[in-house]
């Protein structure tokens, strides 16, 4: 019995309270969804495993190709046609990336940890916001019914991103 109690108590201690993976966040259908989605427009999904944000990076700073923003808006409305819950997750988890992020860019400016600030504002968002943006239309063309929902969701995801970093940074320091 000791021998179990020591083995519990080892993967307890040993095993990261912080630790989460895009398979934790999306379902195999939503990560299939999201991928696609990304390939299509020119754009990587990538996972900040210590800060646990989902954040899109873009394979370049050009202005997206139009043949290549209706594909996406294509693809992303016949994703909605066939599974809206999963494509409104995934618009709302990365909103939520993206107001965490945003808000951990501020905690890092007046901290004056510039090496998180930059990295916040200048790697992270921009290309994440950017998706997100391209999302959101892409789901109102889907369904313009969405444009007011999505609008009246804006303030609770953004309240509860907040919440998330600021509960983080109380129980691990924030990351800096």
């Amino acid at each position: 019995m000791k021998k179990i109690a020591i083995v519990f108590l080892f993967l307890v201690l040993a095993h990261p309270v912080y630790a989460s993976t895009l398979d934790y966040i999306f379902n195999e259908s939503q990560r299939s969804i999201l991928h696609a989605a990304t390939d299509i427009i020119q754009a990587s999904l990538g996972f900040d495993e210590i800060r646990e944000l989902v954040y899109i990076t873009f394979w370049s700073n050009q202005p997206a190709d139009p043949k290549k923003t209706d594909a996406f808006n294509m693809y992303i409305s016949l994703q909605y046609k066939t599974s809206p819950n999963d494509v409104i997750f995934i618009y709302e988890r990365l909103l939520q990336s993206v107001y965490m992020i945003e808000y951990m860019a501020d905690i890092a400016k007046t901290k004056k940890k510039w090496k998180f600030y930059y990295y916040y504002s200048d790697t992270l968002l921009p290309d994440t916001k950017r998706f997100c943006d391209s999302l959101k239309q892409a789901i109102i063309k889907a369904d313009p019914s969405l444009a007011e929902k999505i609008d009246n969701q804006d303030g609770r995801i953004k309240s509860y991103a907040i919440d998330i970093v600021r509960y983080k940074e109380a129980l691990y320091g924030g990351g800096f």
